[in-house]
């Protein structure tokens, strides 16, 4: 185990970056990088993750950070670097990541727009992560110049389908229908079936995103993609109880779109729950209570459109508290023998990477990799779950004491 780990010195950046120099070797060239988490409310999950981006911007040429969140309001954010302040920035993002933590990886993004090599933004949910969303999308609509492609007509047909969509969301949100199989929301779905019709229609008219003239306009095809994906998340819940499988194929096509079009040749770190960048989660099977995870994540979709150019590296917690996605605290449990985290916890070390992937040999230290090993899903408190390592992640970070996100 000791050949196939690297203690990691501290979760806080301090301008050293010497323990991190294993990634170089670990990554190798690969142009896309996944960072995970098992809980979107622990403060050293923030914190490493801030770290290694700056490491992999500075010393491994990464240039794009990929956000769980939505991809309109991504694209807003990176269009109006230099414009916006930090905090202003951060609002693209889910509250879930509205912490101290997370606002030092946006003022570093901000400190690097004065230098050759700024460092840039994306999302890729097809969710809705700020409030802000309508207010800055239709105004952008409106502004595109006409083209032949982007005529009045279609022009007008974008703006009433968008319209459906954000009636048709809010009347989601207010029944709380996800997960909700009443009359109510039966007729909620039945309403927007005819919008991903509308929407479909207009990304015909739209054409390939690649031939389209301008990035706005590429930015424009991939936000009614979105769009689409989203109705198609919620009409899934409602129709066969799917949790997760449509999002994740939406938020994998979303992705795509956005490095074919818009990042083509950029190196991209992706910030995602593990259970989004998991490579084959078919392969998990829960243990005790009824972790949230799916058959078909981003991940599966992603590894096998990218093969050995996505490296992805899941986050995981030994003792402490974490929070839910309200923000309230939550106990991690403690590990059960034989766990990821009992493992780790062997060591005595604050953070530690193991390496899951490549070709080295199953021998006594480093059986856990290639064995059904359990791990915490959210701490505990949401489940455990047992899968094989070198399956689902090339690498894995275990850190010591998690502590919940100072919120902001």
């Amino acid at each position: 185990m000791t050949q196939n780990s690297f203690p990691i010195r501290s979760v806080i950046y301090d301008e050293d970056f010497s323990d991190l120099q294993f990634l170089k070797s670990e990554i190798g060239n690969r142009p896309i990088v996944q960072l995970g988490e098992s809980s979107h409310g622990t403060r050293e999950f923030n914190q490493v993750k801030t770290r290694i981006i700056k490491f992999l911007h500075q010393e491994m040429d990464f240039e794009v950070v990929a956000f769980e969140s939505g991809f309109f309001e991504g694209y807003h954010a990176d269009q109006n670097l230099g414009t916006f302040s930090p905090s202003g920035l951060q609002n693209f993002i889910f509250g879930v990541w509205s912490t101290n933590e997370v606002l030092e990886l946006f003022r570093y993004v901000d400190e690097t727009q004065s230098t050759s090599r700024p460092l840039r933004l994306a999302g890729f949910d097809v969710q809705i992560s700020s409030p802000a969303f309508y207010n800055q999308l239709f105004p952008f609509i409106a502004n595109l110049p006409d083209t032949a492609i982007l005529t009045p007509e279609l022009r007008s047909s974008i703006t009433q389908n968008l319209n459906q969509y954000r009636a048709n969301q809010n009347d989601h949100a207010n029944a709380q229908c996800f997960g909700n199989r009443s009359q109510e929301c039966s007729d909620i779905i039945e309403a927007s079936r005819p919008i991903i019709g509308g929407l479909t229609s207009d990304l015909n008219a739209l054409g390939d995103p690649a031939n389209l003239s301008s990035r706005d306009m590429r930015a424009l095809y991939i936000t009614i993609s979105a769009a689409r994906g989203q109705i198609r998340n919620n009409a899934a819940n409602f129709d066969t109880g799917d949790n997760g499988n449509t999002r994740d194929a939406g938020m994998a096509r979303t992705f795509e779109l956005l490095r074919e079009n818009l990042f083509p040749n950029e190196k991209t770190v992706i910030w995602a729950h593990n259970r989004h960048i998991a490579h084959e989660e078919s392969a998990t099977q829960a243990v005790q209570g009824n972790p949230f995870f799916f058959t078909r994540p981003m991940g599966f979709a992603l590894k096998n459109e990218y093969q050995d150019d996505i490296f992805s590296i899941g986050l995981y917690m030994l003792r402490g508290q974490t929070a839910n996605n309200f923000g309230q605290p939550l106990s991690v449990l403690a590990p059960r023998n034989d766990s990821l985290e009992a493992i780790a916890y062997s060591r005595r070390l604050a953070a530690l990477y193991f390496s899951t992937g490549g070709d080295q040999p199953q021998v006594a230290g480093n059986s856990f990799i290639f064995e059904r090993t359990q791990a915490h899903y959210w701490g505990g408190e949401f489940g455990t779950y047992s899968m094989i390592p070198k399956d689902q992640f090339d690498g894995l970070i275990v850190i010591d004491q998690s502590s919940v996100p100072q919120y902001r």
